[in-house]
Formats: structure tokens, C-alpha cells, sequence
């Protein structure tokens, strides 16, 4: 029978797991969501970098927008776009929001029995409780905590996911606006 390279599947093909098989396939499986966690916030922070781009541009090249909104004589057209100017500025305010609350942590666990793997029940024990608590652990209890674990990031990367789209779509919206104001300007020179 054939075997594959990785740790975790250093198991023939169609043979049973036993229980040191599926703790390793956990451990992989945690690995695995653990770089999906890493992976949302460095596309977060690039957003944030594209962001802050265009922001200090929008904000230099948009002086003087508000004077076409509060100027009576000023053409329908200038306040078109002076209008999807602002909008742009404030899709890229809101796109940096949303970028910002998916790389900050959310330091609320969900509401669990004690779990090892979870930093904020570790840190209620003292050093010396933690360490007997788990070297008395079983061997099904602690597969039962790294499952446990894993469920909850992989709703953390869900939401991370969900809050790096929305931030995209807002930059979509920002290119949108910018491009549209762009054109106009062409076209009423």
C-alpha cells in the first residue's frame, strides 16, 4: 500500500485511524486554520496599505471639493463631483474601519469549560495548576480541546474573511466613485 509524505498521513491508504492518527490529523488541522488566521490579516493589512494610499491622495487632490458644494455659482457638474469625491473619501474611511477590526483580536473566548489550548483559560491557572492540569488530561479529552479549538478559529477566519470582503467591496466603491469623477472632469474641460 502507498504512503504519503506528510505526518499525518503516514498512514496506508483505507486503513482505520487510531487515536494517535486523528491527534495528528487535529494538530495538522489546527496548523492549517492557524495559517488561514495569518493569511486575513496580511490581506488586511495590505487593504490598510491601499487605504492609507488612497486616502493621502484623495486628500491632496480633493482640496478645495467642499467650496464646489457650498459655492451657489458653482456648475452641477463640479458638485456631481464633488460629491462622489466625498464618497470616495468616506468608502475608504469605512473600508480602513473594517480592515482595522479584522486584524485587532477579539480577546472574548467563546463561553467553554476549561480548554488548554484556549490562552485565556491557560492564564486562569496558576503556572503550577496548568501544568498538572495537563499532565492529568486524557488522551480523548485533550482531542476533545484541540477540537474545540479548531472549530472556534475557523469561525475567527470566517469573520475575518467576511470583514476583508466588505473592505474590498468599499475600495471597489472608492475606485468607482474616483473613476466616474474623473470622467466627468474630462469630459467638462
Amino acid at each position: 500500500m502507498q504512503k504519503s509524505s506528510l505526518p499525518s498521513q503516514q498512514v496506508e491508504q483505507n486503513k482505520p485511524f487510531d487515536e494517535v492518527d486523528k491527534f495528528t490529523v487535529s494538530l495538522d488541522l489546527l496548523k492549517h486554520i492557524e495559517s488561514q488566521v495569518s493569511r486575513t490579516d496580511t490581506k488586511a493589512q495590505f487593504t490598510l496599505t491601499v487605504d492609507a494610499l488612497l486616502i493621502g491622495s484623495a486628500a491632496f487632490f480633493g482640496k478645495g471639493v467642499a467650496n464646489s458644494l457650498i459655492t451657489p455659482e458653482a456648475p452641477i457638474e463640479e458638485k456631481i463631483i464633488a460629491v462622489l469625491s466625498i464618497l470616495m473619501f468616506v468608502a475608504l474611511l469605512v473600508s480602513t474601519y473594517l480592515a482595522l477590526i479584522v486584524i485587532m483580536p477579539k480577546l472574548s473566548p467563546p463561553d467553554v469549560q476549561f480548554n488548554i489550548f484556549y490562552f485565556s483559560s491557560i492564564l486562569k491557572l496558576s503556572e503550577q495548576e496548568f501544568i498538572a492540569r495537563y499532565k492529568n488530561s486524557d488522551h480523548k479529552e485533550l482531542e476533545n480541546m484541540l477540537l474545540s479549538e479548531i472549530y472556534a478559529l475557523a469561525a475567527i477566519v470566517q469573520n475575518k474573511y467576511k470583514g476583508v470582503r466588505r473592505s474590498h467591496y468599499f475600495i471597489l466603491l472608492a475606485l468607482g466613485c474616483w473613476a466616474f469623477a474623473q470622467g466627468m472632469g474630462i469630459l467638462l474641460k
